[in-house]
């Protein structure tokens, strides 16, 4: 096998993981704000008109997310104000390139 692992100097490794890290970050850089709330129940809310997402849900609700974020936001999810503004980001960075020749 060609697996790669490290061992610590220390007895313990911890492991770190924010809840939508991805959305997260975009989010501050289209200056755009979700409460401190997990963003898939947020977002999954709304893809699936329920205040409560079954585990099924949750997980359709990151992969619709990801889907979106990182591939072309589609049609039913553009006036969903997170991707709105991503959508408007994203063209405004376009025109930019256009018009400057760099970002």
């Amino acid at each position: 096998d060609n697996k790669i692992c490290f061992e610590s100097n220390y007895s313990q490794i911890i492991v770190f993981d924010y809840d939508g890290y991805h959305p997260r970050l975009i989010a501050k850089l289209i200056d755009f704000e979700f409460s401190n709330d997990s963003i898939h129940n947020q977002l999954g809310s709304i893809y699936f008109n329920t205040n409560t997402l079954t585990p099924e849900q949750y997980k359709q609700s990151k992969e619709i997310t990801f889907k979106n974020i990182y591939g072309k936001i589609d049609k039913q999810y553009k006036d969903i104000p997170f991707f709105k503004k991503i959508s408007e980001f994203i063209d405004n960075m376009w025109n930019k390139f256009i018009t400057d020749g760099y970002i």
